[in-house]
């Protein structure tokens, strides 16, 4: 994944319309809300469950995370987070992240890892941790 900032910028917009049409597909709201963020988490503990099932990290996994991870920096951004996507090499390889005043969230691999590794990676909590660290 090697894309410019504005690359990413045009990509996680497109990525937080496809996020609203999974949420009503699947029956739910996002509202930009801080508490709409557990819906996020539930969509991924279903996620993780099909994931499970297949025992394949399949691209789509990693399509869902993109849009997941495009919601919640909206989510914030709405609060009044100034971020912006940038490519990192952080884990080694080429990723993104959101860069906020004072860290870079790794927005994507918390949904991808929530996918995979299961409840231990649990979204509502780490972003709750952020919630709180930015005093939102």
């Amino acid at each position: 994944m090697k894309y410019t900032e504005e690359e990413l910028e045009i990509i996680m917009q497109c990525g937080i319309k496809e996020a609203l049409e999974l949420a009503k597909e699947n029956g739910i709201t996002f509202d930009f809300s801080h508490e709409s963020v557990k819906d996020v988490e539930k969509l991924l503990e279903e996620f993780h469950h099909d994931y499970k099932k297949l025992k394949n990290e399949e691209e789509a996994f990693h399509g869902l995370s993109m849009i997941l991870a495009a919601y919640i920096a909206e989510v914030l951004t709405r609060r009044g987070v100034k971020g912006k996507w940038i490519p990192t090499t952080r884990f080694g390889q080429d990723t993104i992240a959101f860069k906020v005043p004072g860290a870079d969230l790794m927005l994507y691999h918390w949904c991808l890892k929530r996918i995979f590794d299961g409840k231990q990676d649990d979204v509502w909590l780490k972003y709750q941790n952020v919630v709180r660290a930015l005093k939102l």
